[in-house]
């Protein structure tokens, strides 16, 4: 008579202390949960400002690169031969991989990333959503005016690359 009543309050406190134990895990999940998630949060946005900050240094870099093309093709109106502007222009570079191209009217390379494609013709080029992004450059640059800047970006594989890069261009 004494061990049915024991064994019953044994097996009445276990569930007490495992519901007890569960709740308590869950509650403690929960809060790591929520930690992770601000962690997480604050990671992304300080990503989101660095990359916002690094996209306006390079548009910077772009800007003041395209003022310094413009002086020095201003140079080739006054005497210096095409073919050495073109050369001082391939030499001008930027950030780690990029590089100053021209293209004509027409989406053809003037100037390509080490003359390599030079002569090349991008009008027909495609990105990888099917869209004409040269053509579009080519449209909105028609557009501006005088000292005018435009800047875009879309989705490049130079040669010799196995994935798409970002490019930014003005």
């Amino acid at each position: 008579m004494v061990l049915l009543p024991t064994v019953s309050l044994g097996v009445l406190l276990y569930v007490q202390f495992r519901n007890h134990a569960v709740d308590n895990i869950k509650e403690e999940l929960t809060t790591m949960a929520k930690n992770w998630q601000t962690v997480t949060n604050s990671y992304v946005q300080q990503e989101d400002r660095v990359l916002k900050r690094e996209q306006a240094l390079v548009e910077q870099r772009l800007e003041t690169t395209v003022l310094t093309a413009k002086k020095i093709l201003a140079l080739a109106s006054n005497g210096a031969s095409r073919e050495n502007v073109y050369n001082e222009i391939s030499k001008i570079t930027l950030g780690r991989s990029g590089y100053a191209f021209i293209i004509d009217r027409n989406g053809k390379y003037i100037l390509s990333k080490n003359r390599w494609r030079d002569g090349e013709s991008l009008g027909q080029v495609t990105n990888a959503k099917g869209e004409y992004f040269i053509q579009d450059i080519i449209a909105k640059v028609r557009t501006l005016k005088g000292d005018d800047i435009y800047t875009t970006s879309y989705e490049w594989k130079e040669v010799g690359d196995t994935k798409l890069r970002k490019i930014l261009v003005t």
